[in-house]
């Protein structure tokens, strides 16, 4: 099975592999579950770009927490290994962000669960910090940050 790293910045990282036996309605409630409280960055292809990728967002961790950012990567050829049963299976990931190849692409997903970015090269954090700090959500949160 296709590993899957999710990697949630609220002071912890969890790291996932393989199958879970999470029912299909729990799975589509779980992408519900993100909406509105989460932006991700979806990161898959092989284990040494998603790595890469995967770790220039690790590196700017205060700024991803900042954003509510989740970052979730499937990497390629799959694994056999044990996931959390908490989360989507990675075939549930791949259909519900439309990702019909295994090259190289990373995704941007709004907080309305809307992709809203679709890359297929390395990016630098900083280009999606930009795209997420245009969106008039993530305004209204600064707004609202500024006047606490």
């Amino acid at each position: 099975m296709i590993r899957i790293l999710l990697i949630v910045f609220f002071g912890y990282v969890a790291v996932c592999y393989g199958v879970n036996s999470m029912s299909k309605d729990d799975q589509t409630n779980w992408f519900e579950s993100q909406k509105w409280k989460h932006r991700m960055v979806v990161i898959s292809g092989d284990e040494d770009s998603v790595k890469l990728q995967r770790d220039r967002f690790i590196e700017l961790d205060g700024e991803v927490l900042d954003r509510d950012l989740l970052v979730l990567t499937i990497i390629h050829p799959p694994e056999d290994v044990i996931q959390d049963e908490s989360l989507p299976d990675h075939s549930q990931i791949q259909k519900h962000f439309n990702i019909e190849s295994t090259d190289f692409q990373i995704l941007l997903v709004g907080k309305d669960g809307e992709v809203k970015e679709r890359r297929y090269e390395l990016v630098e954090p900083g280009e999606f910090f930009d795209c997420i700090d245009a969106m008039p959500m993530r305004r209204d949160e600064l707004r609202i940050k500024h006047i606490d």
